[in-house]
């Protein structure tokens, strides 16, 4: 991918940014790859995670669960 196309697509990035960085990652690519290879297999574990309990029905329940505040003039016990 060319600088221009990455701060095309990160418009957080200026052009001068991009062109800063390319010589670090060229500098240490093979370790800034196997840092991306992690990432994305840390991501597909926890993709799939979710996917095998959405499969079994083991949605926690109190992801769904929030409690309302109490009425006025309700007295909690």
């Amino acid at each position: 991918m060319a600088a221009e196309e990455i701060a095309a697509e990160y418009p957080n990035l200026t052009l001068a940014q991009v062109y800063a960085a390319m010589p670090y990652y060229h500098a240490n690519r093979p370790e800034m790859d196997a840092d991306v290879a992690a990432e994305q297999a840390e991501s597909d574990g926890i993709e799939q995670e979710h996917l095998s309990q959405q499969r079994r029905g083991g949605v926690n329940v109190r992801l769904w669960f929030v409690p309302r505040p109490p009425r006025t003039g309700q007295v909690l016990t």
